[in-house]
């Protein structure tokens, strides 16, 4: 995703403002969109105060720079809404200057006319949400005992390659459409955000729901019966990239379990936590299938 917003002007302030690697650094940040000029950003940082203190006249300034620039393409070329909006935050902004605003953000209050605009936001949100999921991890595991910590680490690698195969399968369940990528990282996200909540409930708060062989049995049918039905009538390739996924996610699966087994161990007398723990991953999963077809 970073190789994709490279394209845009202004990539290499990007990680500073919004914090892909480490929390954002708005003072950083801003020396960087002047020193590129990124004229959008300026705007909205100005009007926000953000590594500065709120100015809405050097606000208004990069804005009337930024219509000078030609051509005004960033990212692809800016509709006469998007425009608009970021012309209508500097009004408000000037006409009540003494009255606190909520803060403007490019993607969720201009960029919404545009495919591109859309997959550019997506990719923004995904880097920023991997690196909240990276700080996730990292307490979690710090809060297991060194064994449970290396089956964690089992699990958290097993994750990351079914998500990688699975947003792959998507991107090819949509590849004749324009949103395709939208679609892609969409997958990801979805994964992502189950394996969070996943291990929010189950490893750190230890609230795993008893699930019995029967219980299990009806999760992966109806499963099975969402993967057979993806498969209907798709090409070679879209099969072939389905069935990788899927062998990914019988391994997060099966790790997750293994985990579950080794945390739970003093309850066994209560639930088969592997059961149960395959059981919570398979019931994910179908709406993982679900969720990813086309209309």
């Amino acid at each position: 995703m970073k190789c994709y917003l490279a394209q845009f002007p202004g990539s290499q302030c990007y990680d500073s403002y919004f914090g892909f690697s480490d929390p954002p650094n708005f003072s950083k940040a801003l020396l960087c969109f002047e020193d590129q000029k990124t004229w959008p950003y300026l705007v909205v940082m100005y009007l926000n105060g953000q590594g500065i203190p709120r100015d809405v006249h050097k606000a208004e300034q990069w804005f009337a720079a930024g219509q000078t620039m030609a051509p005004v393409d960033w990212p692809g070329e800016w509709t006469a809404a998007e425009l608009s909006s970021l012309k209508q935050a500097i009004d408000e902004a000037r006409s009540t200057p003494n009255k606190g605003s909520s803060p403007i953000d490019l993607c969720a209050d201009v960029l919404t006319g545009t495919t591109l605009g859309l997959d550019y936001c997506t990719a923004i949100g995904e880097l920023v949400s991997e690196r909240q999921l990276s700080e996730m991890i990292a307490t979690t595991r710090a809060g297991l005992g060194s064994a449970d910590a290396l089956i964690f680490d089992g699990v958290v690698a097993s994750f990351k390659a079914y998500q990688e195969a699975d947003k792959n399968r998507a991107y090819l369940a949509w590849i004749g459409g324009t949103i395709r990528n939208m679609r892609s990282m969409g997958q990801a996200k979805l994964i992502r955000d189950d394996f969070s909540g996943l291990v929010e409930k189950t490893i750190i708060k230890r609230d795993l729901k008893p699930a019995d062989q029967v219980a299990f049995q009806a999760a992966d049918t109806a499963r099975n019966r969402a993967y057979r039905e993806d498969l209907q009538g798709s090409d070679p390739a879209y099969k072939k990239s389905a069935r990788s996924a899927e062998l990914q996610w019988i391994k997060y699966r099966d790790s997750s379990a293994e985990l579950a087994t080794s945390i739970y161990s003093g309850k066994k007398n209560s639930l088969d936590p592997g059961l149960s723990m395959k059981a919570a991953v398979t019931k994910l999963r179908t709406n993982e299938l679900v969720q990813s077809r086309q209309p």
